[in-house]
């Protein structure tokens, strides 16, 4: 068996060409600024996770401060079931949406689909048909009205607006036609007024926008526990 014996001064050339590519690659001018960039991306991190909590925070506040009024209103019944499951869910989109400006259809369409479930219950344990009907209808109508004025004024109702139009007229419907007519009546005015407060936004162009979601659900629950009172009335 040989064995290669490398003497230090033959290794030594190596080594120092090793160093000076290495520290020729850290020296380049067009080198990445790798520290900066790690600042950068943890100090995003933490942006984004400092929004998530407060964006939590604000729905348990929300969801919490609306089941108590719910509560307060409706009873610990049956109908307490598509009330509640409206505020906790609604908290949730309603705070989306003010962050964001976008209405996610999924958590849309399981509101919906929730309240068709609580209220087929409610119809077969009071056996009476009528209000469901009418909820049925309600929500087709307030959405196509909702879907009317997103084609004639485009960029003003969004989709996500028309599909949560649907939930509150399937809700507002349910309580009765007055319920639904005051609905969206109240969000028009609500978005009005917090367009005229400190809590309005701004988009790129620097015109005001209001989140037109949390208005709408707002403008629900108010008319449907009362509240508010209905048109007619």
């Amino acid at each position: 068996m040989s064995v290669l014996v490398v003497s230090p001064q033959e290794r030594r050339p190596q080594q120092r060409g090793f160093v000076a590519l290495t520290a020729s690659a850290e020296h380049r001018p067009d080198a990445p600024p790798w520290p900066r960039t790690s600042v950068t991306a943890l100090i995003s991190r933490a942006a984004r996770s400092a929004r998530r909590d407060r964006m939590l925070g604000c729905t348990v506040l929300l969801a919490a401060g609306g089941l108590a009024v719910v509560a307060w209103r409706v009873g610990l019944d049956g109908a307490l079931i598509p009330y509640g499951l409206l505020v906790v869910l609604g908290a949730r989109l309603a705070v989306i949406d003010w962050h964001t400006r976008v209405l996610p259809r999924e958590q849309i369409y399981t509101l919906f689909a929730g309240e068709i479930v609580a209220f087929s219950i409610l119809t077969v344990l009071r056996d009476d048909g009528e209000p469901l009907l009418r909820a049925v209808m309600g929500a087709a109508a307030l959405a196509g009205v909702f879907l009317l004025v997103a084609l004639a004024q485009p960029g003003g109702v969004g989709a996500g607006d028309v599909r949560l139009a649907g939930v509150t007229g399937l809700v507002a419907g349910w309580c009765g036609w007055p319920a639904l007519v005051t609905t969206p009546v109240v969000a028009v005015l609500t978005a009005a007024l917090v367009a005229c407060t400190p809590l309005r936004q701004q988009d790129e162009a620097g015109r005001v926008v209001v989140p037109f979601g949390p208005c709408l659900l707002l403008a629900v629950v108010l008319v449907t526990t009362g509240l508010v009172p209905t048109i007619g009335d």
